[in-house]
């Protein structure tokens, strides 16, 4: 059994697309996921599966859709790889300032780099970003919620779907990983 780390886009997000954790864990055991853990309300979920990412991706999507009515994306990434993203951070100066400032996200593919140019327009003062594979680390000096540089953008403009989390969560998902 591999562990994975579930990621969703999203959900419980302003009071919409609403998933209780409770009922998203239930769901999980009872389709025959093992060791299943959640951490906070917006979506991330430990899990312990045989199957690999694109059939984790799948089947999640499927179940969230039939047994809790909502649509939402799924990344599922290995340890290894929520290690290497936590490990490649471009701003340290600005997560030890502030983690909270400090965003990853995680996409579903590495983007074509020439499509970061399109972002340029929406990054504001006192921030800053950087594409390292499949992960977009912003830095959100002036707070997330007063960016024009948000998911939906960064996904538009990138081409690919991913889903945010910021830096207290990320270190508090590897450290659930290492529980």
């Amino acid at each position: 059994m591999q562990p994975w780390l579930i990621l969703l886009r999203g959900i419980n997000v302003g009071g919409h697309t609403k998933v209780p954790m409770a009922a998203l864990k239930t769901a999980l055991e009872e389709a025959g996921y093992t060791q299943v853990r959640t951490y906070i309300q917006s979506g991330n979920v430990w899990l312990q599966s045989p199957d690999t990412a694109e059939i984790l991706q799948t089947h999640i999507a499927q179940l969230l859709h039939t047994h809790l009515g909502v649509t939402a994306a799924v990344l599922a990434l290995t340890p290894d790889e929520l290690a290497q993203a936590q490990a490649h951070n471009p701003f340290v100066e600005a997560t030890a300032a502030d983690p909270k400032m400090v965003h990853i996200c995680f996409l579903s593919a590495a983007p074509d780099p020439a499509n970061m140019a399109a972002l340029e327009p929406y990054i504001g003062p006192n921030e800053a970003c950087q594409l390292v594979g499949r992960y977009l680390y912003v830095h959100y000096g002036n707070g997330a919620g007063r960016t024009k540089l948000n998911l939906t953008v960064i996904e538009k403009k990138l081409g690919v779907v991913g889903t945010a989390r910021n830096w207290n969560t990320v270190c508090t998902l590897r450290a659930m990983q290492d529980a």
